[in-house]
């Protein structure tokens, strides 16, 4: 009964804390908060399947090598990617995809490589799967972009 009790307390703890989903800013240094507002704004978009908003984040061309295939990502992209890539989500019952951790590997002022880890869940919280990432981000006018994923994770079962 003791055991039951704690685990209750703690569950309740952590919902009344306000426990999100996602990453959070725990550094003062300026390139790596960019960065990691720009992979929650990333998240943000692929959550919301805005591929046009993922797009508008990526410095064209941008390169993705999944599943021994390297794809080009030259803007908006054709509508038969985007609708095999819904099919596949939905395929697996995904909700939504949380990313949970960016480690720096290298970093300079105008380039990034993050190791980063994210997971896909399902609407009842199951998890789908959890895949580590290599992203290549580059600062251009101003503006960070998307260059460079390799990645783990399937996007379309092919």
């Amino acid at each position: 009964m003791r055991k039951v009790t704690l685990g209750l307390a703690l569950i309740n703890i952590v919902l009344l804390s306000g426990y999100s989903h996602g990453l959070t800013i725990h550094t003062d240094d300026p390139i790596e908060r960019e960065i990691i507002t720009f992979m929650k704004n990333w998240e943000k978009r692929f959550n919301a399947l805005d591929f046009e908003g993922l797009a508008s984040m990526m410095h064209i061309p941008s390169y993705r090598l999944a599943d021994g295939k390297l794809e080009v990502f030259e803007g908006q992209e054709n509508s038969r990617r985007k609708d095999d890539t819904i099919a596949y989500l939905k395929k697996t019952g995904w909700h939504r995809t949380d990313y949970e951790r960016v480690d720096f590997v290298h970093k300079f002022p105008r380039k990034v490589h993050i190791s980063v880890q994210f997971a896909r869940y399902r609407e009842d919280d199951s998890l789908i799967g959890r895949w580590t990432s290599l992203y290549i981000l580059t600062k251009l006018e101003g503006k960070w972009g998307m260059k460079f994923r390799s990645s783990w994770a399937p996007m379309t079962g092919d």
